[in-house]
């Protein structure tokens, strides 16, 4: 099968611009770093769905979960993946808000997190349960820095020794830390604990 190549993704992402239902729209810059980063084998997680999800899972990732309250938006780029050819066997389609599923959820090992832009408290949820299932040299990218929630997660991970600044764009309304260390709960190493 031929893999749909990421500038023909996004010329074809047009295909969608006029359909509410398939969930939410994302910077090209961010399209772009996301295509870049993950790679067949890699271990996926994002908060929300959309044209997101169809970078990912052209890059023909092991596994990538995507949890969104939509069906809609499912069907929507379940129907443009095979349509274009984008394989979905490792697509784990989450039908739920995100805040309501993750605090329960038994997440394999991951590489990336994505956590979407959304209102406050949220972002911050999905990362206290995303972020101690991210391997470490995992990549926590945080969209919505334009948004106050995200840019406070943004700013926090700046200042934590634990994590390690990859990209930050206010142009591009993303950020991106590597995690550091194995686990990021210990609260002696977080800003402003330091002994």
């Amino acid at each position: 099968m031929t893999i749909l190549s990421f500038p023909e993704l996004m010329k074809r992402r047009r295909l969608l611009q006029g359909d509410e239902t398939i969930g939410r729209d994302i910077d090209a810059a961010l399209a772009e770093f996301l295509d870049a980063r993950i790679s067949p084998g890699s271990v996926t997680l994002e908060t929300g769905a959309g044209l997101s999800t169809l970078v990912i899972l052209r890059t023909q990732p092991r596994r990538h979960t995507a949890v969104h309250p939509s069906a809609e938006a499912f069907a929507a780029i379940l129907e443009f993946a095979v349509r274009q050819g984008i394989d979905t066997r490792g697509f784990l389609p989450v039908l739920a808000r995100s805040q309501d599923w993750l605090p329960g959820a038994e997440l394999p090992e991951l590489d990336l997190v994505l956590v979407g832009g959304a209102p406050f408290p949220v972002p911050l949820i999905d990362w206290y349960f995303a972020a101690e299932r991210l391997k470490a040299g995992g990549l926590m990218v945080v969209e919505g820095t334009q948004q106050a929630t995200g840019t406070m997660l943004a700013d926090f991970m700046q200042a934590d020794p634990g994590w390690e600044p990859v990209a930050r764009s206010g142009a591009s309304q993303f950020a991106s830390y590597r995690k550091r260390s194995p686990s990021v709960s210990d609260p002696e190493r977080q800003p402003g604990n330091e002994r």
